[in-house]
This record gives structure tokens, C-alpha cells and sequence, in this order.
């Protein structure tokens, strides 16, 4: 299968001619990327990217991070520069438990935020 990267508004209208049935976001590697598949074609709009830092590179370009916690433990910091979510860890050298729930927590975090920023806004799904 062919994957092209399209600008937004090439990916919108594509949305509003072929339809939402196939839509995704998805992360492939580092990235999220809204995603249509008409045929043999996926179509990629890139939304945004994830970047860890170090605690000095953070703090040094952090204004108003957000803090990502869990029973009142700060396990992330956490800010968007541009389409670029920028995110330091703190649990840096505790367990490796504590790490992988830090990392959940921010990819988390970045879901939320890229859901908000699609193209598609989230079915609301009744039952009856």
C-alpha cells in the first residue's frame, strides 16, 4: 500500500470527499498522524511529534508546563512548542515501574491532545 503525507487542507478535503470510514490516528514512531485509506492509498497528515528532554533542555524552554500525576506523584512535565509535545520524565533513575508508568502517562497525554486537534472530532455514540 502506497502512503502519501498531504498538507492539512489537502487531508480535509479528502475527509469530506471519500468519508470518515476509514479514519485513524495513529503513531508511527514518534509521530501522530491522521490517517485516511482510499484504495491502495493511505493518507498521512502529520498532527504532531513527541520529543523527551533532558531536565536542563526542559526547564530552560518550559514557560508553563503541565504537570502529569497520580496520587499526588508528579511522574511528567510536560508542554507543547509549535506541533512538538516536549516532555521530560522525572522518575529518571527509580524503578523501572515508575518509568513505564511516566511514559504511559505522557502517551496518554498525547492522545488526549491530538484527538482535540483533528480534523474529525470524536463520534459521541448513543445507546438506546
Amino acid at each position: 500500500m502506497e502512503k502519501q503525507t498531504i498538507t492539512k487542507a489537502k487531508f480535509q478535503k479528502l475527509l469530506r470527499s471519500i468519508g470518515d470510514e476509514t479514519y485513524e490516528i495513529v503513531l508511527e514512531g514518534l509521530n501522530w498522524y491522521e490517517q485516511l485509506t482510499d484504495g491502495e492509498t493511505v493518507y498521512q497528515y502529520k498532527l504532531m511529534s513527541l520529543q523527551e528532554q533532558k531536565f536542563s533542555d526542559f526547564w530552560d524552554k518550559a514557560k508553563f508546563p503541565d504537570k502529569l500525576f497520580s496520587e499526588g506523584k508528579v511522574y511528567a512535565y510536560a508542554y507543547i512548542d509549535g506541533n512538538t509535545i516536549k516532555y521530560y520524565l522525572v522518575p529518571e533513575k527509580v524503578l523501572e515501574s515508575e518509568i513505564r508508568k511516566a511514559r504511559e502517562m505522557v502517551m496518554n497525554y498525547t492522545r488526549w491532545l491530538v484527538r482535540m486537534k483533528s480534523s474529525r472530532p470524536p463520534r459521541i455514540t448513543r445507546t438506546v
